[in-house]
């Protein structure tokens, strides 16, 4: 399940939710925690005096409510203490904790999302038993509005996975023309203030082995130059496949004397695969923004090509 990032409207509704249940059982800190892996995190808390905050991270396997999900302490604890497996606990010893309180709280099929916990360090005003519907009617509502967080965000990992799939050429896994148009309008309003440049590569023989040699030897021939492209770039480089035997390379934060030397790095590379191509290139500066340096680096391309045709 993806974690979400929680809404604002969320936030307030779950704040109210702790602050009414404060009002009524007014320990020391409530807090709705939220579980993920090996981590035990502080999203929401209604603090009184205890150095806890929202964003603390705790190691799960340190926390009451650990324990309490593994039943081996009770979930209303009016003297914890008197728990062994809360007495052993590390977080014990790191608070001075003697009422604790730990509701589990569950989203869609059952799923463990977190726990709305409360603790205080002085022994017990009130019977914190008679308070037990309140407090697990305030986890129902908390856990409601956390499970539909979760869908959201779900949904939303769905929509990012899908749109990343329509932006991926199928045969090498690179950005297709429609992901490298996408990434041209990313790029373009944080291109005057940094230097970028833009290779456009063509295969010279894509034609002829396939006519030759099959459309399988074609295949192999498109993968292997993804393939080598790919790894003859820096980290932040983005190589994308805008269809048939072109190409398209973003050199980000190089200067044009460097994306020349790359250009004929990359060339000899290809050479020495036996792969012929025709490779055109262009600087931000000195073109004006990027979409211009694409447009320069294709032309470059095309009068390379039109040359080699001549010749």
């Amino acid at each position: 399940m993806t974690k979400p990032q929680i809404s604002l409207e969320t936030t307030r509704l779950i704040r109210e939710q702790l602050e009414a249940l404060s009002t009524r059982i007014p320990l020391k800190v409530w807090m709705v925690t939220m579980f993920s892996g090996h981590d035990w995190e502080v999203v929401y808390a209604h603090n009184r005096g205890y150095p806890i905050e929202e964003g603390n991270v705790f190691p799960w396997k340190d926390s009451f409510c650990c324990r309490m999900m593994a039943n081996e302490g009770p979930q209303f604890a009016s003297n914890a203490l008197a728990c062994e497996a809360y007495r052993n606990a590390p977080l014990a010893k790191a608070l001075p904790i003697t009422i604790y309180i730990g509701v589990p709280l569950y989203g869609d099929g059952n799923r463990f999302i977190g726990t709305l916990c409360g603790l205080d360090p002085l022994p017990e005003l009130i019977g914190i038993r008679s308070g037990e519907p309140l407090v697990r009617a305030t986890a129902n509502v908390i856990a409601k509005l956390l499970s539909m967080e979760h869908k959201l965000a779900d949904i939303h990992s769905r929509e990012l996975q899908i749109a990343d799939i329509a932006c991926r050429d199928e045969m090498t896994g690179l950005l297709n023309r429609r992901g490298w148009n996408r990434l041209v309008e990313e790029t373009a309003p944080a291109a005057d203030q940094h230097v970028h440049a833009v290779l456009m590569l063509d295969l010279d023989k894509l034609k002829s082995v396939n006519d030759l040699h099959g459309h399988a030897a074609g295949d192999r021939l498109i993968i292997d130059t993804a393939r080598l492209l790919s790894a003859s770039m820096r980290g932040d480089d983005v190589v994308a496949r805008m269809g048939g035997d072109e190409f398209g390379i973003l050199l980000r934060g190089v200067y044009p004397r460097h994306a020349d030397d790359i250009a004929t790095r990359v060339t000899g590379e290809l050479a020495a695969a036996s792969i012929a191509a025709t490779l055109g290139f262009a600087s931000t500066p000195p073109q004006p923004g990027i979409e211009a340096a694409v447009e320069a680096a294709d032309q470059m391309l095309i009068s390379l090509k039109r040359q080699r045709v001549n010749v």
